[in-house]
């Protein structure tokens, strides 16, 4: 019978696993991961969903046929964005008038542009612009 030299392809496989395992558990453990990083990404796809429900429900909301009023749904974003994350503005209206688009005078107190939103968690940050006339979200630069 023949002696091998080397390794089998099984074999090394499972220690390239097995590495990549603590490895994994050795950032984590250390902090090296992300985890904030991770938590902001989570939060700004919890306020593009709640903008979405919002828009979606005002353009489902008739007003009534003798009134000239205009219904509006509003999108509490920050109540949705989870623990220790701020979002401003805090809340967005969308109205049926305006076909599902965001109903703002212009001026959201936030200090920045109209009909972005703002995330917030530690020292990092997301932005959103939403279209005035569709309420879409779309990622931009904060800067």
């Amino acid at each position: 019978m023949r002696r091998q030299n080397g390794y089998t392809l099984i074999e090394v496989i499972f220690v390239v696993v097995l590495l990549g395992v603590l490895a994994t558990i050795g950032f984590n453990a250390a902090g090296l991961i992300g985890n904030d990083l991770s938590r902001l990404l989570q939060a700004e796809d919890r306020v593009i969903a709640e903008l979405r429900r919002a828009r979606a429900a005002a353009l489902y909301q008739l007003p009534a046929a003798d009134s000239d009023e205009n219904p509006t749904v509003e999108a509490f974003i920050e109540a949705r964005a989870g623990d220790n994350v701020d979002v401003c503005p805090d809340k967005v209206e969308f109205g049926y008038a305006s076909l599902g688009g965001v109903e703002s005078d212009g001026e959201w107190g936030c200090g920045q542009d109209p009909y972005v939103v703002k995330i917030t968690l530690s020292d990092l940050n997301r932005c959103l612009k939403l279209g005035p006339n569709t309420g879409r979200a779309e990622s931009i630069s904060c800067d």
